[in-house]
């Protein structure tokens, strides 16, 4: 559990610098303080909540609720889709279908979601990201530990484009680092790009 902790700490602070370069290249105005919220039930896209200032959004670590950051602008970037490999991936990762990103406007206020899907034979799994951050250049999460064998995934990757100009495309929308983790230790990596879907509701 402590390397757990610890290496969600490095990376949140790696993401974080990375974060702090991107702000020191495009500077934007101040925002709002991060306003804490309980997940709810997804909502629709809410195009009134749309304005050009980035969005910020923050859980509460409590409880197995996921913790995260959201920090775009409304106006130009939307990343919500289901994110497919543009290639087949290693042996070790032969169960990962997709993962997908859900992120919600609604009444001022923004929260996100995100989920690894797999599939063992006939059945199906979803693995929730614990902590999830995503910029207009840049996407991070861990998802949650399978109950049966432990495992659960990281991706770390960068933005090609907007991937709502780049629905159904068929052309890579993200590329980066997904790995395999088994209590806290890294048993498998590879570098992936991804396209973009809308599966719908």
């Amino acid at each position: 559990m402590k390397r757990i902790i610890l290496r969600l700490i490095l990376a949140a602070v790696t993401f974080a610098f990375g974060v702090a370069i991107d702000r020191g290249v495009n500077f934007r105005q101040p925002v709002a303080p991060l306003t804490s919220r309980q997940p709810t039930a997804p909502q629709a896209h809410n195009d009134e909540a749309a304005g050009d200032i980035p969005v910020r959004f923050l859980y509460p670590l409590e409880a197995r609720q996921p913790t995260g950051l959201l920090d775009y602008n409304l106006a130009k970037f939307e990343p919500t889709g289901s994110y497919f490999p543009l290639t087949t991936l290693p042996k070790e990762f032969a169960e990962v279908g997709f993962f997908d990103i859900t992120v919600s406007h609604v009444d001022g206020e923004s929260w996100g979601t995100a989920y690894v899907e797999t599939e063992r034979g006939k059945a199906h799994d979803f693995r929730s990201a614990e902590f999830l951050l995503i910029t207009e250049r840049r996407v991070f999460f861990v998802t949650a530990a399978h109950e049966d064998n432990g495992f659960a995934y990281r991706f770390e990757g960068n933005f090609l484009a907007n991937p709502a100009s780049e629905m159904d495309s068929g052309r890579a929308v993200v590329k980066g680092t997904l790995s395999k983790t088994k209590n806290g230790r890294t048993v498998a990596e590879c570098k992936v790009s991804f396209e973009v879907k809308y599966l719908g509701c």
